[in-house]
């Protein structure tokens, strides 16, 4: 199954016991490993709260949480966005999740009236930093861990 299959289905959520319960689920499935329990119910509240939670689900499995990404696109003052997070199960990588993932991500907060993502990527991460860099992200800076990219957000640009 691929992310242009129809037996995929993409919703929003903003109820944190929701958005707690799929970040546990998925929780092997970070890149970051050691994430602990009380880091996880922080996340679920801050998402819940003010950003753009999206997941998608496989229609054939019961429901099963694919993936999920989070967007903070609330920045009214400097209207850039910060892409949080996006994580695909490791049974449904390569399916294109990621990619749909994100270009959902930037829809969203282009549709906020944002005019730039930004996002960090550690440096051991390479799938992702190269998934970014195909969809037009540049690299505007680094620390020891970490490449801070950015996207200029066009209207029509996916």
């Amino acid at each position: 199954m691929s992310a242009g299959d129809k037996d995929m289905i993409f919703s929003t959520e903003n109820e944190k016991d929701i958005i707690e319960n799929i970040l546990f689920e998925c929780r092997n499935d970070l890149y970051n490993k050691n994430i602990s329990d009380e880091k996880l119910r922080e996340l679920s509240e801050k998402f819940a709260s003010k950003a753009e939670f999206m997941v998608i689900r496989d229609e054939n499995s019961g429901m099963d949480n694919m993936g999920y990404a989070s967007v903070y696109a609330n920045d009214i003052t400097d209207k850039i966005a910060w892409l949080s997070i996006i994580v695909v199960r490791k049974k449904y990588r390569g399916g294109g999740y990621g990619n749909y993932l994100l270009k959902s991500t930037i829809k969203t907060a282009g549709k906020n009236g944002m005019q730039k993502i930004r996002l960090e990527v550690a440096k051991t991460n390479l799938i992702a930093y190269e998934m970014y860099k195909k969809f037009g992200f540049e690299k505007i800076g680094d620390n020891d861990s970490n490449i801070l990219m950015e996207l200029k957000i066009r209207d029509g640009c996916l």
